[in-house]
């Protein structure tokens, strides 16, 4: 078995057939031992097939590979099968994530006729000899192969300090990132795509920003500021091509401060007279100063890997010691732990036996014949001492010269074996109050080490962190054992840092010592280039959310705020809504001073009309504070009146979502006249409603049961808006259970509730299981044969370690088409624990989903998470009352040219006019939802 790149199937060079590249077949690996997990065929032939695993099964699956594993079964599914076909094959190699496996001889046909039956052909109608060799090696060589293997993999490969030349996944549309970025820069306007030269002072600072970087290497950027300006000027996409000179110095730029990060020194004199070259020439220049650059940098990894690989070996010779000692004490404990034993038989293995049983173990294994010799010695030594009329002190020193044969220097072993055998039955006996092996395992109720175990067992080799103690570099994790229980980060010299176990890992980086850098892959030029693309669009979306008067929030952001405040209000804790109007004789902008001035830091406002303002603030003593602040108000006007009135929303907000909330607070604030004292008119969610919320939030909580056909399934279809989506029609499928007066409550009421009074998970367990049974019998109420599906998870589920277990689980009871489903997650879920979301989204696209966001088109934080998110769709909310909103148009302009620069396809809901449609389409939207697309349709009760 050999080890390598994923990419060991060429991809299928003849395009007319392009069916393979559109369906994706289900896959089921079993081992002999047990082992099993749902895998993505990647690419296949007539006699092999590529497959790539999760990243949580990595540990179980090298374990099976290192321990000689390599027969396999392969349980096929497709969409035109009935049931899944079972191949048999062998795994002729690995690398990380993916197995190659060949199929034995009396499969092929069977492969052959599986491929007929789901009608796909394969990659490649012959066998690629860089593949597969020409003829199937023997039992015996796939052993050998495998042992080789398995030998070589003891050093891990060692990362290297010199970064690839990473390139951003290809974008959407065929829009480059310097294009993206002029057209964010430029309010939408497509313009020339050139790179504007007024941003490359920012670019320069966002280079510098990142933590790679030191003062040394930040003089440097800030003196090529003229440089870069020219270069641009030239070629806009310099900085887009990985060969232009321009790229090329700043990427070197960026590795050179990694790799001297301990101890920056000078710039070599050779490339500051290089870069003061005249202006003509910048070209010429640059590319000379890369080289240099580059040939310094090949110095320092050089002395890297050197280091690199010393510490390795010694950690990973330390660890063979380790495991060896682990063995031996473990058999040792199995033979003299709780029963009395001679005190020479534990003085021969204390000073003698068990020193030589470890060498044997390093030198020979665990399965070796020497090695059940000397533990079968020690057996018979025992038996001597227990029954000596059985056995003969001839045999046992018989069998320690067959050992001594094998090894020599065993002078000692003779003589403490012959001072054990004297006198036998009659000597001291003692018993072991403890084992020879030592309990190291970590905590099973260790609560960091539950929530950070799964990231840290798939990080892989490379992974750099930021090490929080004051002035020291950041660390590379450089080894890790089979296990995944221990792990070795080195600094950028190649210098051992830290030898952690995972438990203490675990704390390290839950504490903040250790802070695991997210895009640290990324190069120099690519990471700044995401910064700035994230910069311009937070600040062309506030541009359109703020009210240019005031400068407060517009009322669909507050109402964005208000409903993230909800999703975590404590529960029975009053709070108030108010909602301020005046008349025409205030001044707006001193109105919001004022309020802003009495909420202090951090309150949350917002103009939500012409004449109106809203802010959230504590139900303690509200009226008198409420007064006097409307005084101040109207003291602001001068002729002594009274211009402001109030309504205010009370009670358990918990219970509310923020529109109806909202809505309260604007009802009362209606009915509020312009008198003095100043007046506020109150309003409270109504009793009724709220003895059914609470009822419900019980029975949604486990505490009391659902009625029959009280929940029920809804399905909300998706259309594309062009023809070169990646998806055709799609459903979404929501929840939802009739209300107080029998109305269908909709989803985005009825899971909030749920999330925040615990029953969120027993709604998600409820809707997998439904859905499943739909995806496994023909929905007739769809117009769609096979149409994919979209199911929304909840945020309270998503931190549940079981969930993807759930879905493995679901997927193995009732197979269906993994191609067809995809998965939504609210950005305020993933804002609120990032490295849970992406963990869980990582293993959701290794089944074959996609993963959409669900965000708010106000929020000025999304290109900032679709960056570190691997989403394949964002879904827009549009909160607009007014469809034709004047600041609509520029923010979804913004979310488009975004995400489609981040390879994400964008889908707008809630589209309510059929003139909509035509719009979205022009501003490059993929995808619409919402009552002018259809009706809703109830599929399952």
């Amino acid at each position: 078995m050999e080890r390598g790149n994923a990419g060991l199937l060429s991809r299928n060079a003849d395009r007319r057939d392009t069916r393979r590249h559109n369906i994706r077949l289900a896959v089921r690996a079993v081992t002999p031992q047990g082992l099993s997990w749902l895998c993505q065929v990647t690419d296949f032939s007539s006699e092999a097939v590529s497959i790539r695993y999760p990243a949580s099964r990595e540990p179980a699956v090298r374990s099976w590979l290192e321990s000689g594993g390599e027969s396999i079964r392969l349980q096929f599914h497709h969409g035109t099968l009935d049931r899944w076909q079972t191949i048999r094959g062998y795994v002729v190699r690995s690398g990380p994530g993916f197995l190659v496996i060949h199929f034995a001889d009396d499969a092929l046909q069977g492969f052959e006729t599986l491929l007929a039956q789901a009608g796909l052909a394969p990659s490649r109608p012959h066998r690629a000899p860089d593949v597969i060799p020409s003829r199937a090696p023997s039992a015996s060589a796939r052993g050998r192969q495998a042992e080789a293997a398995v030998r070589q993999a003891a050093i891990p490969p060692v990362p290297s300090l010199i970064e690839p030349e990473t390139m951003r996944q290809e974008p959407l549309g065929g829009v480059a990132m310097h294009e993206a970025i002029a057209r964010l820069y430029g309010g939408g306007e497509s313009g020339s795509g050139v790179f504007p030269g007024e941003l490359v002072p920012d670019l320069i600072r966002t280079m510098g920003e990142s933590p790679r970087m030191t003062g040394r290497g930040r003089t440097l950027l800030d003196w090529l500021t003229p440089v870069v300006e020219r270069s641009l000027a030239r070629k806009p996409d310099a900085l887009a091509l990985k060969d232009h000179p321009l790229r090329k110095l700043l990427n070197r730029i960026g590795d050179l401060e990694t790799a001297d990060h301990e101890s920056p020194g000078p710039w070599p004199d050779a490339l500051l007279r290089t870069l003061r070259s005249p202006e003509g020439a910048d070209e010429e220049a640059l590319a000379e100063a890369a080289g240099i650059l580059s040939a310094e940098l090949q110095q320092r990894d050089d002395a890297h890997q050197r280091n690199l690989r010393r510490v390795t070996k010694a950690v990973a010779g330390s660890e063979r010691l380790r495991e060896a000692e682990t063995a031996t004490d473990s058999a040792l404990d199995a033979r003299l732990l709780g029963g009395p034993i001679p005190l020479s038989v534990l003085r021969f293995v204390e000073n003698d036996w068990r020193n030589r049983l470890v060498l044997l173990h390093l030198h020979e294994g665990e399965s070796s014949t020497l090695w059940r010799k000397a533990l079968a010695l020690l057996d018979a030594v025992l038996a001597y001492h227990r029954y000596p009329n059985e056995c003969s002190a001839h045999d046992v020193n018989a069998q320690l010269e067959a050992i001594c044969d094998a090894q020599g220097d065993c002078d000692s072993a003779r003589a403490m074996l012959s001072a054990c055998l004297r006198e036998a039955g009659v000597q001291e006996l003692v018993r072991l109050s403890e084992g020879f092996a030592q309990d190291v395992d970590e905590s099973a109720d260790d609560e960091w080490l539950k929530l950070w175990r799964p990231g840290l067992e798939g990080m892989p080799l490379g992974s750099w962190f930021m090490d929080g103690h004051h002035g020291q570099p950041p660390v590379r994790l450089a080894w890790t054992n089979a296990r995944r229980r221990r792990f070795v980060l080195v600094t950028p010299s190649g210098r051992k840092q830290y030898d952690l176990s995972l438990a203490e890992l675990a704390h390290q980086v839950a504490e903040g010592a250790l802070i695991p850098v997210k895009r640290q892959d990324l190069s120099l030029v690519d990471e700044a280039l995401g910064r700035l693309l994230e910069q311009l669009y937070e600040r062309r979306i506030r541009e359109h959310t703020l009210d240019p008067e005031t400068g407060l929030a517009d009322r669909e952001t507050f109402l964005g705020w208000l409903e993230r405040v909800l999703h975590t209000a404590p529960l029975d804790r009053e709070q108030a809504l108010v909602v301020l109007s005046w008349d025409r004789s205030a001044d707006a902008a001193a109105l919001a001073g004022e309020v802003r001035r009495e909420l202090g830091k951090g309150g949350m406002v917002g103009r939500v009309g012409a004449r109106r303002m809203a802010f959230r603030c504590q139900r303690a003593n509200l009226e008198s504070w409420l007064v006097l602040l409307m005084q101040r108000c109207n003291a602001l006007v001068l002729d002594g009146g009274n211009h402001v009135c109030a309504g205010v929303a009370v009670g358990d907000p918990a219970i509310v979502t923020a529109s109806r909330w909202y809505h309260l607070a604007e009802d009362a604030a209606r009915q509020a006249p312009f008198e003095y004292p100043p007046a506020f008119r109150f309003a409270s969610v109504p009793a009724e409603r709220s003895r059914y919320i609470r009822r419900l939030v019980d029975r949604l909580a486990g505490n009391g049961q659902l009625r029959q056909e009280e929940l029920m399934l809804q399905a909300q279809r998706i259309i594309p808006l062009h023809g070169s989506t990646r998806m055709a029609a799609q459903y979404e499928l929501l929840m939802t259970l009739p209300d107080e007066h029998g109305n269908l409550m909709m989803a985005r009421e009825l899971i909030p509730l749920a999330e925040r009074f615990a029953g969120a998970r027993n709604l998600d367990e409820w809707l997998m299981q439904a859905v499943m049974d739909c995806l496994s019998r023909p929905m007739q109420t769809l117009p769609e044969a096979d149409p994919g599906i979209c199911i929304p998870v909840l945020g309270y589920t998503l931190t549940e370690p079981g969930l993807v277990r759930f879905i493995h689980e679901v997927f193995r009871i009732q197979p269906c088409p993994v191609h067809r489903l995809w998965f939504c997650i609210s950005d305020a879920d993933a804002l609120a624990d990032p490295d849970t979301v992406a963990l869980f989204m990582r293993e959701v696209r290794e089944l074959g989903c996609r993963i959409c966001l669900d965000a708010d088109e106000t929020d000025a934080g999304l290109a900032y998470l679709v960056r570190r998110l691997p989403v394949d769709l964002i879904r827009v909310r549009a909160r607009a009352r007014d469809e034709n909103d004047g600041g609509q148009e520029p923010r979804l302009g913004a979310v488009v040219t975004a995400a489609h620069q981040l390879g994400a396809e964008v889908i707008v809901s809630g589209v309510s006019r059929s003139q909509r449609i035509e719009r979205l389409r022009e501003l490059g939207v993929d995808y619409a939802q919402g009552s002018a697309i259809a009706r809703p349709r109830l599929l399952h009760h």
